[in-house]
């Protein structure tokens, strides 16, 4: 009887290891950038072909390597940084494991040359594969050169999931900018099909988060520092205008190793919680240096997961260091007690005898005597005033939860062409037989709005205004890479967008009905939508959706008459008037039971 359980060749097996580590171009980008690192290089050169797929080489002038540690840098499980099982809890470098090259090598044609410093000759190894490597000596720079081509060339398979070049290229830069960020004083350079994407002198941490990220970060950062006997944590946060529905401007990092951290995240976003939107993300560039030993980097084949031994204390740490940062930076409330007067408390004289507090009452005071009553003073007109914005507030409110929580109304009501009012500020009233139909009047406008898009782009005359002002938009090199791809797209949707200058857009028209002002916030919802990698048709659906909602009247407008009735109008002549396009409710109706209810 033949066995069921069998040993995995050596190639086999190696791809799948490989697997876990090399999943992109990205992830070799990675691996190289913290090898030329830990190799104690003071420049690095990256540069891409066709965003990594055809070929990425990393140069650096660390300390190089001879022919022998050279051949068993390919080796499995070979490093210079373990040497006992007390290494792995003293690990201060990025790589450790002994797995990048060796992971590369087996699904890639890797060429390595490199050269210690003072020796007359380096060495280059070539090698693809399952194939021996070739090693002969050659005259080359000091430090290491690694170029590595036709990444998955031997896994179709696992080449045909690759992404877009825009996406791919957004992933290399993603992982450029966090070897760049937290190592400002190396000299680094991306070029991507020998166009510069990146040139960065050694600078300060400051410095060098305004050249990735753009100029307009400059005066948004917010430094912190915090130094105790558990961590020391320096870095900058970014004030809340700054804020995202995304996590695109986080960095964390752990003994100058990048990490992603949900529990340290919450401790981040809970201290902007009076300062952005709940669905919003802070971005930040936190560094902490922990003690080697009380924290494990083993827990993730890429190393971003860790686990801190004391945790709930860095977590205090982390959350009293942001907070400070805000109220330093004069966002938040803070109290000044060697000003604040209020707080006196009044000095004690034990020489005056203490009075018993009294309370007195107008023994001739009758309620039913209306005429002894006192008129209202402009202070009773100011307090009831108040009291109807309150009930005003508090009807927009209910009315905001009767869209929430109730069942939908049915699809496609009929109109009978009632009269229409404006009762609260966003709701659209009117009386239907014996019922009362409440609208939901920025929704009403989404849903026209989605119905003429979509009834523009399959004709393609989507109708855009020139600006009189153009406007400049200023990018991320990784989002200005992938919006590049797309503006041919956008010019569909009724935009004009045209690059001017390093990772700058200028914007010269937009959809009729689109707010300029709004141009950055649609962007950032476009340019996550392009990364989630969506079919196209879904793509261009919530596109729509997202512009409409940046096109839409606020919610708060007061409408006139005509106004109103032109927008019911339009919203009845729709697909359909009940819901949004993002399936949100736009009509309620309240029938006369539920309005009796009211009542009992």
């Amino acid at each position: 009887m033949s066995s069921v359980i069998q040993i995995l060749p050596d190639h086999i097996a190696n791809q799948i290891a490989a697997g876990e580590v090399i999943q992109r171009p990205a992830s070799v980008v990675k691996e190289l950038l913290e090898n030329a690192v830990d190799a104690g290089a003071s420049k690095i050169i990256l540069s891409l072909k066709e965003a990594g797929k055809n070929r990425i080489s990393v140069i650096d002038n660390g300390v190089g390597m001879n022919k022998a540690d050279a051949l068993l840098s390919i080796k499995r499980h070979a490093t210079s940084k373990i040497q006992s099982t007390e290494d792995i809890f003293s690990i201060k470098t990025k790589g450790f494991r002994g797995e990048a090259l060796p992971s590369i090598v087996s699904v890639a044609q890797l060429q390595l040359m490199s050269k210690k410093t003072a020796a007359q000759m380096g060495t280059k190894i070539t090698v693809a594969g399952d194939d021996e490597p070739k090693q002969e000596s050659v005259a080359c720079a000091e430090g290491t050169s690694i170029e590595v081509k036709n990444l998955f060339f031997n896994i179709p398979a696992r080449r045909k999931f690759l992404k877009s070049n825009a996406v791919e290229l957004k992933h290399c830069i993603e992982q450029f900018t966090r070897v760049a960020m937290i190592h400002p004083q190396i000299e680094m350079q991306m070029l991507d099909n020998e166009n510069v994407l990146f040139d960065l002198p050694s600078a300060s941490l400051k410095q060098r988060i305004v050249a990735l990220l753009g100029k307009h970060y400059q005066k948004a950062l917010m430094g912190t520092e915090a130094q105790t006997d558990v961590v020391h944590l320096t870095g900058f946060v970014f004030t809340p205008k700054m804020a995202k529905k995304t996590r695109a401007d986080q960095y964390l990092f752990v003994n100058d190793r990048f990490i992603k951290s949900a529990y340290l995240h919450h401790a981040i976003k809970s201290s902007f919680e009076e300062y952005i939107a709940p669905k919003a993300h802070p971005g930040y560039v936190l560094n902490l240096q922990v003690d080697p030993s009380k924290i494990d980097v083993n827990i993730h084949p890429t190393k971003t997961e860790v686990k801190f031994e004391e945790e709930k204390m860095i977590y205090a740490i982390v959350k009293s260091s942001v907070q400070k940062a805000i109220a330093q930076f004069g966002i938040a409330p803070s109290l000044d007690f060697d000003q604040e007067k209020s707080f006196e408390v009044p000095f004690f004289d034990a020489s005056k005898p203490v009075v018993q507090p009294t309370i007195t009452s107008n023994k001739h005071f009758n309620p039913f005597e209306a005429e002894k009553q006192p008129k209202p003073s402009a202070n009773n007109y100011k307090s009831l005033s108040l009291n109807a914005q309150k009930i005003q507030q508090a009807t927009t409110q209910g009315l905001q939860k009767l869209f929430d929580q109730a069942e939908p109304a049915e699809q496609n009501p009929v109109f009978h062409a009632p009269e229409f009012f404006q009762a609260a500020p966003g709701y659209i009233l009117c009386k239907m037989d014996a019922r009362l139909m409440i609208i939901h009047q920025s929704r009403a406008h989404q849903r026209v709005l989605f119905d003429r898009y979509q009834s523009a782009l399959k004709n393609n005359a989507v109708a855009s205004q020139k600006l009189i002002f153009e406007q400049t938009v200023e990018l991320s090199a990784q989002h200005f890479a992938l919006l590049g791809e797309s503006l041919e797209h956008l010019k569909k949707l009724g935009f004009q967008l045209e690059e001017f200058g390093k990772n700058t857009f200028v914007l010269r028209a937009v959809p009729i009905d689109f707010k300029a002002s709004a141009i950055d916030a649609y962007l950032d919802d476009y340019l996550n939508l392009l990364s989630q990698n969506l079919p196209d048709e879904k793509r261009l659906s919530q596109q729509v959706v997202r512009l409409v909602k940046r096109s839409c009247i606020d919610q708060q407008k007061v409408l006139s008459k005509p106004e109103i009735q032109e927008l019911t109008e339009q919203l009845f002549l729709t697909s359909n008037p009940s819901l949004t396009a993002d399936k949100k409710r736009i009509i309620y109706r309240l029938e006369k039971q539920t309005i009796e209810q009211f009542f009992d």
